[in-house]
C-alpha cells in the first residue's frame, strides 16, 4: 500500500514537472491551444443548438431566436479557430480592462474606508494602485503578459513536482 502511494506521488510529481516545463518554455503555444479549445467548444455548442432546432417539431419565436443564436455561436467558434492568434491576444487585453476596473474599485473602497477613519486604509489604496499598474501592463502588452502568467504557472508546477519528488524520497527514507 505504501509503495503504491509513493509510486503515485512520484508519477504525479513527474507529470507536474513535465507540464510545468511545457508551460514555461512554450507559453505562446499554450495560449493559442486554449483559445482553439474555447473556439471548438463554442462551435460545438452552436452546432448542437442548430441540430436541436432542426429536430424540434415546434417552431416558436423562441426557437427561431435560439437558432439565430446557435448560428452566431457557430460562426464565432469558426472565427476563433481561424484567427486563434488574434483572439488569443485580445483575451488578455479584455482581462486587463477588467483588472483596471477592479483596481479602480479598490481605490474607491480605500477612499470610503478612509472616510470611516479606518487606520489601515492606505493598504487598500496600495493594493488598488498595484492592481491598476498590473492591469495597465496587461492592456499595453496583452500577449506578453499572458505568456508571463503561463510561465509563472509553469514554474509553480515545476516547483511543486520537485518538492513532491523530495517528499516521496524522504518518506521512503524514514519508512
Amino acid at each position: 500500500m505504501l509503495n503504491m502511494i509513493k509510486a503515485k506521488g512520484l508519477w504525479t510529481s513527474i507529470l507536474m514537472i513535465l507540464l510545468g516545463c511545457i508551460l514555461t518554455f512554450n507559453p505562446g503555444g499554450i495560449i493559442i491551444m486554449i483559445t482553439k479549445i474555447i473556439g471548438t467548444v463554442i462551435l460545438i455548442g452552436g452546432i448542437v443548438g442548430i441540430l436541436q432546432n432542426l429536430l424540434d417539431k415546434q417552431k416558436t419565436l423562441r426557437d427561431q431566436m435560439s437558432l439565430v443564436g446557435s448560428i452566431i455561436a457557430g460562426l464565432v467558434g469558426i472565427f476563433i479557430l481561424l484567427r486563434a492568434q488574434t483572439v488569443s491576444s485580445i483575451l488578455p487585453f479584455l482581462l486587463g480592462i477588467l483588472i483596471l476596473f477592479y483596481g479602480a474599485s479598490q481605490i474607491a473602497q480605500a477612499i470610503d474606508i478612509k472616510k470611516h477613519n479606518y487606520d489601515h486604509w492606505t493598504r487598500f489604496l496600495l493594493i488598488g494602485l498595484i492592481t491598476i499598474f498590473l492591469g495597465a501592463f496587461v492592456v499595453i502588452n496583452p500577449f506578453k503578459s499572458g505568456e508571463i502568467l503561463i510561465r509563472i504557472i509553469g514554474v509553480i508546477l515545476i516547483y511543486g513536482g520537485v518538492t513532491g519528488i523530495l517528499a516521496v524520497y524522504r518518506i521512503g527514507k524514514y519508512l
